[in-house]
């Protein structure tokens, strides 16, 4: 595995984890201030993900969509 795997790998890990946290606050809480923060952590964890993509794969669209 290149250096660069190892680094797509870790990124996409810590996404991962930042959606599933997002996913479980959003699913366990009633308040509608929580709902709301815990779908913006669950959008951070999409953005986390496509931005370690778009480094791998070189394409700089998918950044500049996420900056957006």
């Amino acid at each position: 595995m290149s250096y660069e795997q190892a680094v797509l790998n870790d990124q996409l890990l810590v996404g991962a984890v930042v959606f599933c946290l997002g996913i479980v606050g959003f699913l366990s809480r009633r308040n509608l201030i929580h709902v709301i923060l815990c779908g913006q952590v669950t959008l951070q964890g999409i953005w986390i993900s496509l931005t370690a993509f778009s480094t791998f794969y070189r394409d700089e669209n998918n950044f500049l969509w996420t900056i957006l």
